[in-house]
């Protein structure tokens, strides 16, 4: 998505809440700026999952890929965050 680049730098910021918790990980150091976070998450009946979640902008544009699976799926994650990197112009 298009945005004002001087709110760019706060949409990189995500909340933990009471179904959310956000762990921030490594810098993956994309684009302009970026974020990782493993995000677990627990449902009402308290079931609980996580995935993976990269943020990035570059220019005007905000980028946030999402992945469920292991640890190592994050590495595909990063992967493909590279590749969307060069797709913006």
């Amino acid at each position: 998505s298009i945005y004002p680049r001087e709110i760019l730098p706060d949409m990189l910021k995500e909340t933990s809440n009471s179904n959310e918790t956000y762990e921030e990980l490594s810098n993956p150091n994309l684009g302009d700026a970026s974020v990782f976070y493993k995000v677990t998450t627990t449902t009402e009946f308290g079931d609980e999952g996580a995935y993976y979640e990269i943020i990035f902008y570059k220019k005007d544009v905000l980028v946030t890929l999402m992945l469920d699976g292991t640890v190592q799926d994050s590495e595909l994650l990063k992967n493909l965050a590279k590749e969307a990197v060069s797709l913006v112009k």
